[in-house]
């Protein structure tokens, strides 16, 4: 079976024999991207419920793969991530961060996830709604000191909420 995969994505050897011998087994979890993709490209991989239970959004093998591969080429190429860098994911729940953790294993890096930080709901925050901000942006720059990310990824409706923090904290947390 030949590879979709576009040329920035990390090496790996394709499937190697299970120990029951029965079938291959890949060998990454690109492998296994590629090889479900190939079989069952439209079939329904992830599904995002809202709170009620009802469908939100949905991810097939075809547009998580070809997502990832989205992500791991804006990694190499864009960002000139190379391999074994560390990349910090700040993402939401949801099912944008399955994409930028499988762009981070097409692309060879270490993906390191991290849960953002809690945002005010309130235009006007209560102080402690503002601690609660300050303490986890002060998270995340711990941990962005201890694992050296060479790139931060996030998604723009985080991003968006980060320039209005700096607004509603008024220096007192630094990105």
């Amino acid at each position: 079976m030949s590879s979709a995969r576009p040329p920035d994505t990390a090496s790996s050897s394709s499937g190697a024999a299970s120990s029951s011998g029965d079938f291959d087994m890949p060998s990454s979890v690109v492998d296994a991207i590629e090889t479900h993709t190939a079989e069952m490209a439209e079939r329904r991989l992830y599904t995002w419920l809202r709170m009620d239970g009802g469908e939100e959004a949905t991810l097939t093998f075809r547009q998580l793969r070809d997502g990832a591969q989205t992500v791991c080429c804006a990694l190499r190429r864009r960002w000139h991530v190379a391999d074994g860098d560390r990349v910090m994911l700040i993402y939401p729940p949801g099912l944008e961060f399955n994409v930028a953790f499988f762009g981070c294993q097409y692309a060879g890096v270490v993906a390191v996830p991290y849960y953002p930080p809690v945002f005010p709901a309130r235009l006007f925050p209560e102080a402690s709604a503002l601690r609660l901000l300050a303490d986890g942006m002060g998270k995340v720059r711990r941990i962005a000191a201890a694992c050296s990310p060479q790139l931060i990824l996030s998604s723009r409706a985080y991003l968006r909420a980060k320039a209005i923090s700096k607004l509603m904290l008024r220096g007192d947390a630094e990105w």
